[in-house]
């Protein structure tokens, strides 16, 4: 099952504060392919 994007995008902000470089990887590679802009991504993640 996907990820909405809310979800991810608190996957990309909790991986940045914990400074959780594999789960950050993860979070975006799975933004980028269920195709979210990836500005969206940096500037709300």
């Amino acid at each position: 099952m996907t990820a909405s994007k809310e979800q991810l995008l608190k996957r990309l902000s909790d991986g940045v504060l914990e400074m959780e470089e594999e789960e950050v990887i993860e979070a975006c590679e799975e933004y980028v392919a269920a195709k979210y802009k990836a500005f969206d991504g940096i500037m709300d993640g």
